[in-house]
């Protein structure tokens, strides 16, 4: 063999056989002190890894200790921040590793590990289930309400049974009658499912139905109830130990809202003939402009400002989902666009340092996701997206050959998505199948035998699950139009009582219970086409996940490289708990179509 093979072998044997991140499994801080390791599962290579790190911009290398599979070091750390890569040797031949995994060449510093200390995070999401709310359609609970801003042009229906118009005959004007006091009285239902946190829908004054055309910030709206209702549902989830996020545009208000009769035209953006900038060109949303200090009084500054007042008691709102968060004052100032979101997190977290700032977006966020703006987005671009294109989601036919059914054009689309943030952020984002913004997966053709798959994945991806309404009972909607996707609530369906519902019952209470799908390392490992098959792992403790998206039973090899093959490990079933399988390094599976399933080595 020549020096280049070598290479090559080295490298190939270190991409399966070592590992690291910035995990609880291999950092670890104590006071001052940071312990940082790597692990190689195999005794083939007598290796040398060396640490390379930057602390408050200088730059170390120091060689790490070796005990048994551990490579480790503790360093002097009394900074927020720290960035480091490996360099592993052997016999002269060297390859470095990082956050994209083993290389021949020298990282770039966008791959290097980071570890932040992140002190006004909100903890409790790691352990959260989410579950959003479009009001209107969940439940209605006592008389209708009558809308302050009732129009002739608005649609009442008299049944939840029923379905919603198109936009085009609707113009988002039907009202379904869904209330606060009716999410209250579905908070034990909730509970029971295993939700820690609702995330609401815009609830404040509007004209339409979605709420993202606001008039009132400060009140909510009458055709939901009123402050006081809220005030009732945060007493009721503190009984039952949950949370509530609010939904809020604060980029752009409706043409009706208070401030424009009140003609305060400063707060909007005008063009030189002072005619208000219409967002996104529809003439109902009007672009507000955060050049104007009275504004950021108004919305975050000032201590009675709209965003401290509904985390304050009563209301004690956790945090926030901001719609179309990327587009404040971006077109106007770019550089200023990114220093108001770091205002509004200061004034945020002095208020609560565990409040949430997740922010609609749907590229890739890694300019906002360094822990001093955003804590998180709703993950479209790390998740939703690469998924629906490998079950072959709006696809041209030159398309649907590349990505359809790709399990490795998948796990790279996942992969470099999880490169470009921190393992810290990439813990907190929110993970969903379907929004009031996009179809539910289930509903598309033939996917919905894919249904436990999907829950499966969803449960035990790295970030945070989130259900939209509905989506226990696999709720009926339609995949062309955002009112498709806004059906009213199913409270008769016969799902409730499927198997699918009682294992996403199940899944849900193990995530709650194991820290490993919280805060674990993930490895994805070898998949056949149509399969996703990947561990999260914390520690000694680990679960296998095995997902078949397929209608063909599939036979593979599977290699666990931080296994043994001298000793076989027994992995329990999540979903059958007379189910269990032994397993070593290397492995010989077959996975029925459509089958799919979590193992764990925690009883």
């Amino acid at each position: 063999m020549n020096s280049e093979t070598d290479l090559d072998k080295f490298s190939n044997h270190c991409q399966q056989y070592v590992f690291s991140d910035a995990s609880h499994s291999y950092i670890k801080l104590n006071k001052q002190d940071l312990k940082i390791t790597l692990n190689y599962w195999d005794t083939l290579y007598h290796l040398e890894v060396v640490l390379h790190y930057k602390i408050d911009g200088i730059f170390k290398s120091i060689v790490l200790n070796n005990k048994a599979m551990l490579f480790y070091k503790k360093i002097s750390f009394k900074s927020d921040r720290i960035s480091w890569y490996f360099e592993i040797s052997t016999k002269g031949h060297i390859v470095y590793y990082s956050k994209e995994g083993i290389s021949k060449n020298n990282p770039t510093k966008s791959r290097h590990f980071i570890y932040l200390q992140n002190k006004s995070y909100p903890k409790w999401l790691l352990s959260s289930i989410l579950y959003q709310i479009f009001v209107d359609r969940f439940y209605k609970e006592g008389i209708d309400l009558r809308h302050k801003h009732s129009t002739p042009e608005m649609l009442i229906y008299k049944s939840f049974s029923q379905k919603p118009d198109s936009f085009q005959k609707s113009k988002c004007m039907d009202f379904f009658g869904g209330n606060l006091s009716g999410v209250s009285s579905k908070i034990k239902y909730l509970y029971d499912l295993g939700i820690t946190t609702i995330y609401l829908n815009p609830i404040f004054e509007a004209i339409s139905h979605h709420g993202y055309d606001c008039c009132d910030y400060n009140n909510i709206a009458k055709v939901f109830g009123s402050n006081e209702s809220l005030k009732s549902l945060s007493q009721k989830l503190d009984k039952y130990q949950m949370n509530y996020i609010l939904d809020i545009s604060i980029n752009h208000t409706g043409d009706q809202h208070k401030w424009m009769k009140q003609n305060q035209i400063d707060f909007y953006v005008t063009d030189s003939q002072n005619n208000i900038k219409k967002w996104e060109g529809v003439k109902n949303l009007l672009t507000l402009d955060y050049t104007c200090d009275n504004l950021k009084e108004k919305i975050y500054k000032s201590k009675n400002s709209i965003l401290k007042k509904w985390l304050s008691p009563p209301y004690n709102c956790k945090g926030y989902r901001f719609d179309v968060g990327h587009s404040l004052t971006r077109d106007q100032n770019y550089f200023e666009h990114f220093n108001l979101w770091s205002d509004i997190r200061k004034h945020l977290k002095s208020k609560n340092d565990d409040s949430l700032i997740l922010v609609e977006y749907w590229d890739e966020a890694s300019n906002y996701l360094q822990g001093n703006m955003w804590d998180c987005v709703t993950n479209y671009f790390g998740f939703l997206i690469p998924l629906r294109k490998f079950l072959g989601l709006n696809l041209d036919q030159k398309n649907m050959k590349k990505y359809f059914h790709d399990s490795e054009v998948l796990v790279s689309s996942l992969k470099n998505a999880l490169l470009e943030i921190p393992f810290a952020q990439s813990l907190l984002q929110i993970n969903m199948l379907g929004s009031h913004d996009i179809s539910r997966l289930y509903n598309h053709k033939n996917l919905k035998q894919n249904y436990q798959a999907l829950s499966c994945l969803l449960i035990c991806y790295i970030g945070v699950p989130c259900l939209f309404y509905g989506d226990e009972i696999c709720l009926d909607g339609k995949i062309d139009n955002n009112e498709g996707y806004r059906y009213p609530m199913d409270w008769e369906s016969p799902r409730f009582l499927s198997t699918e519902f009682t294992n996403l019952k199940l899944l849900i209470s193990f995530r709650k219970k194991q820290k490993v799908l919280q805060i674990g390392s993930i490895l994805f490992l070898s998949s056949p086409k149509g399969t996703i098959i990947f561990v999260r792992k914390l520690h000694e403790k680990f679960c296998l996940i095995l997902l078949n998206f397929t209608k063909s039973n599939i036979d593979f090899q599977l290699t666990i490289p931080f296994l043994s093959n001298e000793n076989e490990l027994t992995l329990y079933s999540i979903l059958e708990k007379s189910k269990k399988i032994k397993v070593k390094q290397l492995n010989y599976f077959t996975i029925k179509a459509y089958q799919s399933d979590v193992y764990s080595n925690i009883i």
